[in-house]
């Protein structure tokens, strides 16, 4: 399976809303229909609060498709297909942003399976971290994957739901932003802020917090809050 992960943005003048509503509304649905069974998975999040750092970035869109051929052919599709309003599907989305979307396809480790059904909308973390210069990438991914991740899962204890974290594998279109990007879930905004405030509890041997041992060999860390909206589960 394939997982890409695209960030954009919107103009100043963009009612948030109306375009929220576009994307999911009006947008997805017609990516689910052009795309067919090469799209399994589809996953659009929206900035609702800034935590760490700053960004211009108003939503991140996460796909996953069935093989690297599968998710060419869904793209020309969506390049291709057109809409009632004469345009193709590609070019109604990216003409509402402010900018070109970065994208890039990502290696998906999870960190902590879903231990249950939440019966609403859960509260989501993003965080979107890069490395220092000089930083061995692999050694790196261990740490996070095989240190860091138990770690904060042990932290986050129950008030963690659900825990992915992303490497960027290939860039596909702009720059690259980051190296890799976390995903926290919790049941609500509540859990979510004990969830950090135990995070930051846990000590390691070193005297750092779990999050100070982190935070110390990343930069250019930026860390959000966003509503997710599900198109394809």
């Amino acid at each position: 399976m394939i997982k890409q992960m695209a960030l954009h943005t919107i103009t100043p003048q963009t009612d948030g809303d109306d375009f929220w509503r576009y994307h999911t509304q009006e947008h997805a649905p017609a990516v689910l229909k052009i795309c067919g069974d090469n799209l399994t998975k589809y996953a659009i999040n929206r900035v609702v609060d800034i935590t760490k750092g700053s960004s211009h970035f108003f939503g991140v869109e996460e796909t996953w498709w069935r093989d690297r051929s599968a998710m060419q052919t869904g793209f020309q599709a969506l390049e291709s297909d057109v809409l009632p309003n004469g345009k193709r599907v590609a070019q109604d989305f990216v003409g509402r942003l402010a900018e070109q979307p970065v994208a890039f396809e990502v290696e998906e480790f999870v960190a902590k399976k879903h231990s249950r059904e939440l019966r609403s909308p859960p509260a989501k973390y993003m965080g979107f971290y890069s490395l220092p210069q000089g930083t061995d990438p692999d050694k790196f991914w261990e740490y996070h994957t095989r240190e860091h991740a138990v770690h904060s899962v042990d932290s986050f204890d129950d008030y963690l739901e659900y825990y992915v974290i992303n490497r960027v594998s290939r860039v596909i279109k702009g720059q690259a932003v980051c190296f890799g990007v976390v995903e926290l879930w919790f049941a609500d905004r509540e859990c979510l802020t004990k969830g950090f405030e135990a995070h930051k509890r846990m000590i390691l041997p070193n005297g750092r917090n779990v999050s100070e041992d982190f935070n110390v060999r990343v930069v250019d860390a930026f860390g959000c809050v966003v509503e997710e909206f599900t198109a394809k589960a």
